[in-house]
């Protein structure tokens, strides 16, 4: 199909899915999944983490919706899994080495990938919305602050789950929402959450703080406290009891690898 043919086809499927969120139904019997917490978002985040079976990066065609009441608007959800040693001994590039680069603010190739993905399914002038696990939120805080991405897109939503403060004092795009377990050291990482967490440093970000009882066990904080109770109370965009959903359309989602061997069955 030539170029133009497939500009068109993401556009219909873009008018199709903006009908589709306002009408509340569809002309097409579709797989749908609605989420209004922000643990049901981390666990859909975090099957990112697949041993590269799949990838892990996943893009999916959605309904946001800020309150019971809101008409709603097409969106698209970009979900990021973070550090995967099984992937880094397989080229992966969400490694050891872009986590490094990713906490002094500098771009690796995980971010160039996503940003290569996005612009191959995300038609320009979409609604985005980032959710990231680890060092998937600190790269998501990168991308919305990159002048490609601002120009291309607008970015609604970043949340982040176990991450640190990336480029906090930048222009950077939409909202942007971290969830934070106590015992969790991965969030205090970086520079700015060290400050953040003396009170001498605060920016725009709404930083959601839980105890979700872990204690002195940070590893199991960091990878599981996110996807389970411990921030059930909060939407998907990080509102307390707040009303906030987004409806997911399964069938549009696609996983991307982002390693340099290709194995698996997720999308180049």
């Amino acid at each position: 199909m030539k170029r133009t043919g497939k500009a068109f086809l993401a556009l219909f499927f873009t008018l199709i899915l903006a009908v589709t969120c306002v009408a509340g139904t569809s002309a097409f019997a579709r797989t749908e999944l609605t989420y209004t917490r922000a643990n049901q978002m981390a666990r859909f985040t975090e099957e990112g983490y697949n041993n590269t079976i799949f990838g892990p990066i996943t893009i999916t065609e959605a309904c946001f919706k800020k309150n019971t009441s809101d008409k709603g608007k097409a969106v698209y959800v970009v979900t990021l899994a973070g550090l995967d040693v099984f992937n880094t001994i397989q080229g992966g590039y969400n490694g050891f080495l872009d986590t490094q680069l990713a906490g002094q603010d500098l771009p690796g190739l995980y971010l160039y990938r996503i940003e290569e993905v996005m612009k191959k399914q995300i038609p320009k002038g979409a609604n985005v919305m980032f959710y990231g696990h680890s060092l998937g939120g600190m790269v998501a805080q990168q991308l919305i602050a990159k002048k490609s991405i601002k120009d291309r897109y607008k970015v609604l939503y970043t949340v982040c789950f176990a991450s640190p403060i990336i480029g906090g004092t930048k222009d950077r795009e939409g909202t942007v929402v971290r969830f934070i377990d106590e015992s969790d050291m991965v969030p205090n990482s970086s520079e700015e959450s060290r400050l953040e967490a003396q009170g001498k440093f605060k920016n725009g970000d709404v930083v959601i703080r839980e105890d979700g009882n872990w204690g002195l066990d940070a590893l199991n904080a960091h990878n599981q406290s996110y996807a389970l109770d411990t921030f059930k109370d909060y939407d998907v965009i990080g509102q307390k009891k707040g009303k906030a959903s987004l409806t997911l359309d399964l069938d549009t989602r696609v996983f991307y690898k982002a390693q340099l061997l290709k194995l698996g069955r997720g999308n180049d």
